[in-house]
């Protein structure tokens, strides 16, 4: 296992076995990703019994909604990331952010290899205050995705995961996409 750099990741990228757009590294192995500005607040009680639905889930606007403690929200990156079965990553809260009690991903800091092989997909944020937040750099990221690289190709998750797929991503998927489903 070894971090892939930003000339392995453009590598990759030529080849069209990964993908990430928009692209924006943060130093030679950390790629930047910033936050959209719709975010989902998740209701105060889930039935995990039935179908978790997108409806049950609020969507607010960031940039005129403050996050407040107490509450868990569904936020998606800008970005959409695609990788090949033998590259994987994990996830971090700029320390900026981090040292002013945001959380982005809670316990979802990992990416399987192969994640959006499918359909590019954003990352998921988990995102959790501490205290009342107000002000959300939208124009700069706001987490960080070091990827590594391994000897084994993992192209079983491929067709597995299906991460488009899953809620709150659907509304990412393109139209025909969606109808192969």
């Amino acid at each position: 296992m070894k971090p892939l750099t930003q000339k392995q990741f453009g590598n990759l990228r030529r080849k069209r076995l990964a993908v990430c757009h928009p692209l924006n590294f943060l130093d030679e192995h950390k790629i930047g990703l910033h936050l959209d500005y719709k975010a989902r607040v998740l209701p105060e009680k889930i039935d995990l019994n039935t179908n978790v639905i997108p409806e049950n889930f609020v969507e607010i606007d960031l940039r005129q909604e403050p996050l407040l403690p107490g509450r868990k929200y569904l936020g998606t990156s800008t970005q959409h990331i695609s990788l090949p079965g033998n590259v994987w990553g994990m996830l971090h809260t700029r320390s900026t952010l981090a040292r002013f009690g945001i959380d982005l991903f809670g316990s979802s800091y990992y990416i399987s290899p192969g994640f959006g092989a499918e359909v590019p997909t954003p990352i998921v944020y988990e995102i959790s205050v501490s205290s009342e937040i107000i002000g959300i750099p939208f124009d700069e990221p706001v987490a960080g995705m070091l990827l590594f690289t391994s000897d084994t190709d993992s192209s079983l998750w491929r067709g597995k995961g299906r991460h488009a797929f899953r809620f709150p991503f659907s509304q990412y998927i393109p139209r025909a996409a969606r109808e192969d489903d």
